[in-house]
């Protein structure tokens, strides 16, 4: 089983170490810049995670309830400036975010919560997975 995670967000570099850092084998990962890009792919791939660097925590937050009309299970990681990061955690949790993750990012770090979401979701499944 192939886990889906799409990483989207203006910032071609900030994509490109997140994709190194966390590709592993049973990991299919996109990337887009977002908009109406990350409206087309989450609608027709229905990630298990999405990874949101968004420009303001305002427009990650109105990204992520967008998101989750069309996907309610779909988990998510929302990177923002570090100076939001704290102020927007209770709203990012009242919409399904798992964390929200200041900017510039921990690899160590995020690559921990991509591992635990998608551990939670097979969990969920009843299933677990194994790198071999």
């Amino acid at each position: 089983m192939s886990q889906l995670i799409l990483i989207s967000g203006r910032d071609a570099a900030l994509r490109e170490r997140i994709f190194a850092a966390i590709s592993a084998p049973g990991r299919s990962l996109l990337e887009t810049t977002g908009g109406a890009t990350l409206e087309e792919l989450a609608g027709v791939e229905a990630p298990d995670l999405l990874i949101l660097d968004a420009e303001t925590p305002a427009a990650g937050l109105a990204a992520v309830r967008a998101i989750r009309a069309r996907h309610l299970q779909v988990r998510m990681l929302l990177l923002v400036d570090s100076g939001a990061a704290e102020g927007i955690a209770s709203s990012a949790a009242s919409v399904g975010v798992q964390a929200v993750l200041p900017r510039p990012v921990d690899l160590g770090v995020l690559v921990a919560q991509v591992d635990r979401a998608l551990d939670e979701a097979l969990a969920k499944l009843g299933l677990t997975f194994e790198i071999d």
